[in-house]
């Protein structure tokens, strides 16, 4: 199993769009329901601009397919208006512990 940290650093005042785009029929319900996805959590920073998704794939294919999906779909470019810096992603294994 992989490790997804997505970071979206966003504009000033910008992230209550991400979040309504994150929580829209086509947002994160989409994301939860595609193939590989086992898990995604969000949590924001401090400050208000940087907002993380913590997700669970079964595999670093899987998400990158996903990705695929979204840009396909234009998802990706809606964001830019939105964000302050280029999506950050880190991948990692998955241990249990």
């Amino acid at each position: 199993m992989i490790c997804v940290v997505a970071k979206f650093v966003c504009n000033e005042g910008k992230i209550g769009e991400l979040m309504d785009i994150l929580r829209s029929s086509d947002g994160l319900e989409v994301t939860r329901a595609y193939k590989g996805c086992k898990l995604i959590e969000a949590s924001s920073s401090e400050d208000g601009k940087t907002l993380y998704l913590y997700e669970r794939w079964d595999t670093k294919e899987d998400h990158q397919a996903y990705l695929k999906y979204r840009g396909d779909t234009g998802l990706l470019e809606a964001l830019g208006p939105i964000l302050a810096e280029p999506l950050d992603l880190t991948y990692s294994n998955f241990e249990e512990v």
